[in-house]
C-alpha cells in the first residue's frame, strides 16, 4: 500500500510540475501578445496622427491658395450641418 502511495504522489507531483511549466510558459507568451499588441497600437496611432496632420496641413495650404473658395466651403458646411441640426431639433420637439 505504501508503494502505491509514494507511485501516485510522485505522478501528482510530476503533473503538478507539468502544469507549472505550462502556466510559465502561458504567462511568457501573454506577456509577449500584450507587448507586440501595444507596439502595433502605437504604431497604428502615429500613423494616424501623421495622416491627420498632413491632411490639415493640405487643407490649411488650400484655403491658403484659395481663400475665397475656403470660404465658401465653409459656409456651405455650416449651413448643411445647421439645416441637419434644426431639422432633428424639430422632429424631436414634434414627438
Amino acid at each position: 500500500m505504501s508503494n502505491m502511495s509514494n507511485g501516485n504522489t510522485s505522478r501528482a507531483n510530476g503533473e503538478t510540475s507539468e502544469l507549472k511549466a505550462k502556466a510559465l510558459i502561458t504567462e511568457k507568451q501573454l506577456e509577449k501578445l500584450a507587448q507586440d499588441t501595444g507596439e502595433r497600437l502605437g504604431e497604428i496611432t502615429s500613423d494616424i496622427v501623421n495622416s491627420t496632420s498632413q491632411r490639415f496641413q493640405m487643407g490649411r495650404d488650400y484655403v491658403s491658395e484659395n481663400p475665397v473658395k475656403g470660404v465658401v466651403m465653409a459656409a456651405t458646411a455650416g449651413l448643411v450641418v445647421g439645416g441637419i441640426a434644426t431639422w432633428v431639433m424639430r422632429r424631436r420637439s414634434n414627438e
